[in-house]
């Protein structure tokens, strides 16, 4: 019968039934309205209506390549879609060309703060997302704050750069999230953010395992060196070993090699085995430990003293 009387009306007729078919949610009556150039972009207000209380298949309807709801009206959708948590409608939209960057991303926005991350995942992981590299990198931020590491890694896959991301690896690392810090890590965030912080803190932690995701990114000489200076902190011979070796195996190389074996040497600074300190000398002392740098340091008789020291005890 809906397709009969479509069939006779005229394009007023038409215009004039589709409101009311949106208000009463009658999806099939609105289909063949629409089907027979029924204009659906004049009709703003019915369809955010429609947006917040119609169903999944009228935002549907509504949203055709022929004189469907405007840009404006799929944008300002998406947003009440993502701030009422209605993920198919959030899903629906996007495939229907809605700006996910529109009114300052407020579409990503409340879907993080609303902790909804399936909504922020399917926003993130849209097609074209890579485009926005900024606002990917503040979604990297935003999600390791609201402790969403599902969003997090979809905004990391979609291309997510920048400071906000070199940050948040910092952060992963100062709280010891090993598993969150390699992800960051493998793709793309920057070990040297900060005059190489995530390589210095990894260090002091003391944790092999967050040390070596950290090497994966390839830091500098620079940020090694900063970090093996920090070596004292440990306390701890065997812990300081297992770090130093790693740092050695990723390169390290320098006078920060031969500042390290001063230290290695001083009994005062790390307390431990002294097999391991004998051991662990030797290895700086292969890997380019100046004798003579150290003689110029602590003066050859306090050197020679110490390696006979550490010699005597092995």
């Amino acid at each position: 019968m809906s397709m009969l009387l479509a069939m006779k009306a005229d394009d007023a007729a038409l215009n004039q039934a589709l409101p009311v078919a949106i208000a009463s949610n009658e999806v099939e009556k609105a289909r063949v309205l629409l089907a027979r150039d029924a204009d659906a972009s004049l009709l703003c207000n019915e369809f955010l209506k429609a947006v917040d209380t119609g169903s999944d298949e009228m935002v549907d309807a509504l949203t055709g390549k022929m004189k469907g709801s405007c840009q404006s009206c799929r944008d300002k959708g998406l947003v009440r879609a993502a701030t009422s948590e209605q993920k198919n409608k959030v899903s629906k939209l996007l495939q229907k060309g809605a700006d996910r960057n529109f009114d300052g991303a407020a579409a990503l926005i409340a879907s993080i703060n609303g902790d909804w991350g399936d909504i922020a995942v399917d926003i993130v992981s849209h097609k074209g997302m890579s485009l926005h590299r900024d606002l990917l990198d503040w979604a990297v931020g935003a999600a390791y704050a609201k402790a969403q590491y599902q969003t997090l890694e979809a905004c990391l896959l979609a291309g997510a750069h920048g400071p906000r991301t070199d940050m948040t690896l910092v952060k992963a690392v100062e709280h010891g999230q090993c598993d969150i810090a390699a992800t960051l890590v493998r793709w793309g965030a920057s070990v040297e953010c900060q005059s190489g912080a995530p390589v210095v803190l990894a260090t002091k932690r003391g944790e092999a395992r967050m040390l070596l995701a950290v090497l994966h990114g390839k830091p500098s000489n620079s940020a090694m060196a900063s970090a093996i200076s920090q070596i004292v902190t440990l306390g701890d011979i065997g812990i300081a070993y297992q770090m130093i070796e790693l740092l050695l195996s990723a390169g390290l190389r320098g006078d920060a090699v031969s500042e390290t074996l001063i230290q290695i040497l001083d009994t005062k600074l790390l307390k431990g085995d002294e097999n391991a300190r004998c051991g662990l000398s030797c290895l700086l002392l292969e890997k380019g430990g100046a004798v003579e740098l150290l003689s110029q340091s602590v003066g050859p008789t306090a050197i020679n003293r110490a390696l006979r020291d550490v010699l005597e005890h092995s």
